[in-house]
């Protein structure tokens, strides 16, 4: 893997890619050396990082950016109150009054916050090990993404779960699965949305309820989960996002 990365860094020159700043680099051998899971081990076993982003708004391809990131531990099934993580990132350009109504980040919040590098480079050191999950989680992985890609021309590589499409399964007969609809079909409490770090704790809740789900049905590991979502997904009609 090193020779690779040697190799892929001395062509760059001749290639025409330009050469990354020193925090650019650090934070793309950080990427690199993230370490793959067990997708064997029992469920129970995994280190699940529940994350959720507030943005400016929903265009992750155009300019919209990352407001704020926030995440939570499932550990042994079970939800973590001691394990949170939470920033406010600066996002490099004018916030909407609509985006600032409904998450209250405003911009002289931001405006001597970190840049998203900074952050990122913190939670991933952070989340050492994991599943990531979230719901909706691909919105979030759009945003992240993309813009890992333009600052260092990589992409996160843990593996991930989306709980909206594991309570389609679980919970077929919702409306929409909104994170507010899920949640009150299993009485979890969900006031104060759109904050990050709540919306990350709302779909942890999710998960703990989830993970005791799919072991009483014999899911007992990663492996036979995505399994498991990829047969019931082929089996069931679209909803709505």
């Amino acid at each position: 893997m090193t020779y690779i990365k040697g190799l892929f860094k001395s062509l760059a020159s001749p290639l025409g890619i330009s050469k990354l700043a020193p925090e650019q680099e650090k934070l793309k051998d950080l990427i690199w050396q993230t370490p793959a899971v067990d997708i064997k081990q029992p469920l129970e076993n995994i280190r699940f990082v529940v994350l959720d982003t507030e943005t400016t708004g929903l265009k992750p391809f155009g300019d919209d950016r990352v407001l704020s990131l926030g995440a939570t531990i499932i550990e042994q099934g079970k939800v973590i109150k001691s394990k949170r993580f939470y920033e406010l990132v600066n996002p490099n350009r004018e916030i909407p009054a609509e985006i600032t109504r409904l998450t209250g980040i405003s911009q002289q919040m931001v405006s001597t916050k970190p840049q998203l590098s900074e952050v990122l480079y913190s939670f991933i050191n952070w989340a050492e090990g994991c599943v990531l999950v979230g719901h909706v989680i691909n919105f979030d992985l759009y945003f992240l993404n993309n813009y890992l890609k333009k600052t260092c021309g990589m992409k996160l590589k843990y593996k991930h779960l989306d709980t909206r499409e594991i309570a389609k399964i679980l919970v077929p007969g919702l409306t929409n699965y909104t994170l507010e609809e899920t949640c009150a079909y299993f009485g979890i409490s969900c006031t104060n949305r759109h904050h990050a770090l709540n919306d990350a704790i709302y779909s942890a809740k999710l998960l703990e309820v989830f993970i005791d789900k799919l072991l009483a049905k014999g899911i007992s590991n990663l492996e036979n989960l995505n399994c498991y979502l990829r047969l019931s997904q082929s089996l069931l009609p679209a909803v709505n996002m």
